[in-house]
């Protein structure tokens, strides 16, 4: 009988441990294939899909933090848009290839994704366009052709008068936003009017800007009677650019030698928590460098000031957008035009724009309007005034209203009005008491800037030396001086000592500008003049004929219409008499007697053009223009003529209105 083989524990322990193995492989594959389905299922969700239309536009306003050094500019597109789960499509037949490929770099924080987008895209010639939940990135010629149609509601300007007529609102868009895309000049986008509102079929680039003008006169609207600051731009600034335009006005010290212009610029923006963008590609098209070295020892002067005189030096500019401080050549910014409107309320209580229209064409930048190179016209309605310009022109536009308004709703027993309470006229203003004091100076041989800075060390004001108009003149800051001078203003000690190197000092963005006769003599500021206790005195010219239509003047039957000439007839017993038009009611003798103070401002106008720098004035080929206005003078001259006109005016008054 044959036995069985004796258990071995060795074999035992073998199979065991391989069933162990099979089970813990098992276990192993399933745990493996779970953290691959997770890895899978996170990913799905992370991935780019396509959204709704709604999603997509909440996705494209939402802040984020951009942290991008060097990376292709589709791929820096597609990593930002990723992030937010926004699926990109690229348009490869719109570009040349070498765009996407272009580095770009950018370190911002809480900005609008589709800010983000605007910035890398416009300067290249290129565009994005929300479809169907996914974003196209194409070119700019490409997007102007892709429509859509979206109704608009017709604004209301008050409870009592109803919505803004539908004639008006079509022609203010057609006007204002992106003249050229509308067919009536040979665009793509069409307006119909019905009962309650305005069909438009545009791109989606101008449905943006018409949402934008939209929100421009609701908040006009709100204020019934007129805001407090009309002058200032009615467009719904952001937090973020409020935030900065603040912050550029803070006093900064700079001591740089031959730093590199975007480490400079980056690191002053840190230093004031500003978001701050350096267009380098814009930069190099204009053969200028990002790495480009700067010189510069600033203080007691504003972040704005410093940021001016830095980048004149390399042609380039600056401008507050979208949350955001866009450093880039002087021709873009000049290229990025902004419609804005205007509350004249208080400096036009009728309806009557032409006189002030007239007036900003012929004074602000007159180069810049429809007759010269300028983007568009300015037009008046509801009380308001809107225009597309460049920021620069809006700028001269803001303070020119503001100073208007400042004297028009001054009490006349406080007129002529003191300096316009705000922040560039204060800086001029002290300006103005640092150059009248006396000063006592004697230098014998000394380097020119040593002179100059050791004044603005004593009498505590920034000066900045013009380099480039210096240079091409010829003009070295080394060239010796020599003076003696005993209780003289400052003023005159530093045209002593300038004028016989043919160089001028001007007050410039809060600091005297050392530059050549030549700049000075093509530079105008705008000043507004409060003449009207001089026009109280005059009374007009025997052969003075004018002509009037309305003028923004109120008085009680009398609401601006009509016109009326004045000769020789209108004067009897040697006073001037109004003759009554024919109206119904008759015209408010109030009324009467602005419209003789209005002739009389006009008369000071004559005057001083005809009697003060002759050849300075638009007339007679120069770059100055004087108009009277209501009851003040607006003018446009140099620095040196504006001290003219300020001479005389001190004159008039000790004459007509002191008395001997």
């Amino acid at each position: 009988m044959a036995r069985s083989a004796p258990f071995k524990p060795t074999v035992l322990i073998v199979v065991v441990c391989i069933v162990t193995a099979i089970v813990v492989g098992a276990l192993d594959g399933v745990q493996e294939t779970r953290d691959t389905d997770v890895e899978t299922d996170a990913k799905t969700e992370q991935a780019p899909m396509s959204l709704t239309a709604s999603q997509l536009r909440q996705a494209l306003d939402r802040q984020v933090d951009v942290d991008v050094d060097g990376l292709p500019l589709k791929l820096a597109i597609e990593s930002i848009a990723a992030e937010q789960g926004i699926l990109v499509r690229f348009d490869e037949t719109a570009f040349n290839d070498d765009i996407f490929t272009e580095p770009v770099t950018m370190h911002l924080k809480q900005i609008a994704l589709r800010d983000v987008l605007s910035l890398w895209l416009v300067p290249r010639g290129g565009a994005y366009v929300e479809n169907r939940g996914t974003l196209l990135v194409t070119s700019e010629s490409s997007a102007a052709h892709m429509l859509e149609t979206h109704f608009y509601r017709l604004p209301d300007l008050v409870d009592t008068l109803g919505p803004i007529d539908i004639d008006s609102m079509i022609d203010l868009i057609e006007t204002l936003v992106v003249p050229d895309s509308w067919e009536s000049l040979g665009g793509p986008g069409s307006i119909t009017g019905v009962e309650e509102g305005l069909w438009i079929r545009q791109s989606q680039a101008v449905h943006r800007k018409i949402h934008l003008l939209y929100q421009q006169i609701d908040r006009f609207l709100a204020e019934m009677y007129g805001s407090d600051y009309p002058a200032q731009p009615g467009d719904p600034t952001s937090a973020q650019d409020l935030a900065i335009s603040l912050r550029l006005e803070q006093p900064v010290q700079i001591d740089l030698v031959d730093r590199p212009l975007s480490e400079t610029l980056y690191d002053l923006a840190k230093r004031c928590h500003i978001n701050l963008w350096l267009d380098e590609q814009s930069l190099l098209d204009e053969g200028v460098s990002p790495d480009s070295p700067v010189s510069i020892n600033v203080e007691e002067i504003s972040l704005k000031a410093a940021l001016r005189i830095m980048l004149s030096l390399f042609q380039l500019d600056s401008v507050v957008k979208d949350g955001v401080l866009i450093v880039t050549t002087s021709r873009m910014v000049e290229e990025m035009i902004v419609a804005r409107i205007y509350d004249v309320r208080r400096i036009v209580p009728d309806d009557d724009y032409d006189e002030l229209i007239d007036l900003i064409t012929t004074v602000v930048s007159p180069d810049t309007w429809p007759d010269g190179t300028g983007p568009g016209p300015v037009q008046g309605f509801a009380w308001m005034l809107a225009m597309e310009q460049t920021q620069s022109v809006h700028a001269e536009i803001a303070q020119l209203l503001f100073d208007i308004q400042r004297i028009r709703t001054t009490p006349r027993i406080q007129r002529p009005a003191p300096m316009p309470s705000n922040l560039q006229r204060r800086a001029e203003a002290r300006f103005q008491q640092v150059l009248s004091k006396n000063v006592n100076l004697v230098v014998e041989d000394e380097p020119l800037i040593d002179v100059l800075e050791m004044l603005s060390r004593t009498h505590h004001f920034p000066i900045w030396f013009d380099e480039i108009p210096l240079s091409d003149e010829g003009i070295s800051s080394d060239s010796p001086v020599s003076i003696t001078a005993t209780g003289v203003t400052l003023e005159s000690c530093l045209s002593t000592i300038l004028k016989p190197l043919d160089m001028v000092a001007i007050y410039d963005n809060e600091q005297l500008r050392i530059t050549t006769r030549r700049v000075a003599e093509e530079e105008c500021t705008i000043w507004v003049y409060d003449v009207v206790d001089l026009a109280e005195k005059i009374e007009p010219a025997p052969d003075a004929h004018r002509q009037h239509q309305g003028g923004g003047f109120r008085g009680q039957g009398f609401q601006g219409q009509g016109q009326f000439q004045v000769g020789p007839d209108d004067f009897q017993g040697g006073r001037y008499v109004r003759p009554v038009p024919v109206v119904d009611p008759p015209i408010d003798p109030a009324v009467q007697e602005q419209y003789r103070i209005a002739d009389a401002t006009q008369q000071i106008a004559d005057t001083l053009r005809s009697d003060l720098s002759i050849d300075t004035w638009d007339g007679t080929g120069g770059p100055g223009s004087i108009d009277a206005f209501q009851d003040v003078l607006v003018v446009r001259q140099t620095e040196e003529v504006h001290k003219k006109i300020a001479r005389r005016l001190q004159e008039m008054r000790r004459t007509l209105v002191d008395g001997p």
